[in-house]
C-alpha cells in the first residue's frame, strides 16, 4: 500500500468500532474513533483526519448534524465523509 490514510470512526457501540479497527489497522490505516458525535468534533480540531466514517443513529447529535459540521467548517471541508446506518 502505497499511503496510510487517518480515518475517524464515529460510532456509540464499541462493537462496531472494534469491527473496523480491526478491518482497518492491517491494511495499514490509522484509525482514531469517537462514541459520540460531539467528540468526533473535538478530534477534528487536534488532528489532520483522511476520511470520516459515520453512523447515522447516534445519541445526542446524530450523523447527520456531524456531516452538516464537517462539511460547513473551512478547516474540515474538504474531508471526505461516508455515513452509514439505516
Amino acid at each position: 500500500m502505497d499511503r496510510t490514510y487517518r480515518i475517524l470512526c464515529v460510532d456509540d457501540e464499541d462493537f462496531t468500532l472494534d469491527l473496523l479497527e480491526t478491518l482497518l489497522v492491517p491494511l495499514g490505516h490509522e484509525v482514531v474513533t469517537a462514541l459520540n458525535g460531539k467528540t468526533a468534533l473535538d478530534i477534528l480540531t487536534d488532528k489532520t483526519i483522511n476520511l470520516a466514517l459515520l453512523d447515522i443513529n447516534m445519541p445526542g447529535m446524530d450523523g447527520y448534524e456531524v456531516c452538516r459540521r464537517i462539511k460547513t467548517d473551512s478547516q474540515t471541508k474538504h474531508i471526505p465523509v461516508i455515513r452509514k446506518g439505516m
